[in-house]
């Protein structure tokens, strides 16, 4: 069973950011009532647990109506909804400003937190020390699931915080191959009077890891706060840099951010941890105006590259960004440019009426009336109440 979660004030931030209200060129003006969906339910069986697992799936705004695949983010602790709604609020933001791609973010619910995210048994925990099961259901269950079922990039990122950042730090140093990246928000490493989280157990698994390996592309993030309790007290955090430091290969990306507040900052953390992630993703609008298509497929390419996975130009610019420099290129008559990026479009958003709207456009001001009658009439198959496809069709047909 599916429950849709319509967070319509949420909706009405995200709407106003991004100017979605407004209408790009050529796009009727009418008053407009949109529910932003931000995530929904979903439940199957789990083997490995022997036990229901529920997720919280939430899918980017343009899932529905491109081709195209997603990096996966998994969350921890994901029955925080709260928490999970603010994530979703910095991704579709940064991502909107193009600072990093869209993606697919899936929520793990718990059902025994402690024996879940806990790799060996803590004394004081009676369930404790079931990491490695579930490290096990995610990997050969939950992935295989999301990706069976969803179209995903092959990029994933793990995130978790306080036990759960512990988690996220097992799973890289004890299975990296898991994830391509990782974010873990003040990480619970030190032991206690009422817990005994080893981070020896952390350390001997990283030193194993960098010590058979010359070559690691991963990447994590950590943050910590700078007044914290005894049980996220940062001492091995500090040794863990250190570690990281003297024998980490040298392809292993980490970065280790102290803060100076303390306490659970989730969102905070998950937005710092992807803008560290993707750094160097943006591409920026006065390169694409100098460069133009070709320039922005090169940084795809090297995206790719970096990655490991297929970037196209599609994961840099969504529709309404493309058809916006679309038209800042038709307005200053280049119309080359102009072309290339509505050809993309419409290979891309192949149903979108908007975006054959505008190649024709462009073809009518290049002089090539029989492909501008033909996407204008596309444009109307699709949105039979496109008053401007109607009006060009009627004009082209009264100057023949």
């Amino acid at each position: 069973m599916i429950v849709l979660l319509k967070i319509r004030m949420l909706c009405l931030f995200l709407l106003s950011v991004f100017g979605l209200l407004m209408p790009i060129r050529g796009q009727e003006e009418f008053p407009r009532v949109i529910n932003y969906r931000i995530g929904h339910y979903e439940t199957f069986h789990s083997k490995v647990l022997n036990e229901e697992r529920t997720l919280l799936v939430h899918l980017s705004d343009d899932y529905e109506t491109s081709a195209r695949k997603y990096p996966v983010l998994y969350v921890l602790d994901g029955e925080g909804t709260h928490r999970f709604i603010q994530s979703i609020t910095a991704i579709t933001f940064y991502s909107g400003a193009r600072r990093m791609p869209n993606m697919i973010v899936v929520g793990i619910l718990n059902t025994d937190r402690t024996r879940d995210v806990t790799p060996r048994k803590v004394v004081q925990r009676e369930n404790s020390g079931g990491g490695d099961v579930f490290l096990k259901f995610i990997v050969t269950e939950l992935i295989p699931y999301i990706d069976s079922k969803y179209r995903t990039a092959q990029y994933r990122i793990l995130f978790g915080g306080s036990s759960a950042g512990m988690f996220t730090l097992y799973t890289l140093f004890n299975r990296s191959e898991s994830f391509n990246a990782y974010i873990a928000s003040r990480p619970a490493l030190n032991s206690t009077v009422d817990y005994t989280w080893d981070s020896e157990v952390i350390f001997r698994k990283a030193r194993n890891l960098f010590a058979g390996s010359s070559s690691l592309k991963k990447i994590i993030y950590i943050d910590y706060g700078g007044h914290e309790s005894t049980l996220h007290d940062p001492s091995p955090i500090h040794e863990l840099s250190a570690l990281l430091e003297s024998e980490a290969p040298r392809d292993f990306r980490w970065e280790i951010r102290g803060m100076g507040e303390s306490g659970y900052r989730s969102a905070e953390s998950l937005k710092d941890g992807l803008l560290a992630i993707f750094k160097g993703w943006h591409y920026p609008s006065d390169s694409l105006y100098i460069q133009g298509f070709a320039g922005i497929e090169n940084h795809a390419t090297a995206l790719t590259k970096r990655f490991g996975y297929s970037v196209t130009v599609a994961d840099l610019l969504v529709e309404r960004d493309m058809l916006m420099f679309g038209y800042r290129f038709l307005e200053n008559n280049n119309l080359t440019e102009a072309l290339a990026l509505f050809k993309y479009a419409v290979t891309v958003y192949s149903n979108s009426w908007n975006a054959f709207d505008s190649l024709a456009e462009t073809y009518m001001k290049n002089g090539q009336f029989d492909l501008a009658i033909e996407n204008y009439e596309r444009s109307l198959e699709l949105n039979p109440n496109n008053n401007n496809a109607k009006e060009m069709l009627k004009q082209m047909q009264d100057d023949k």
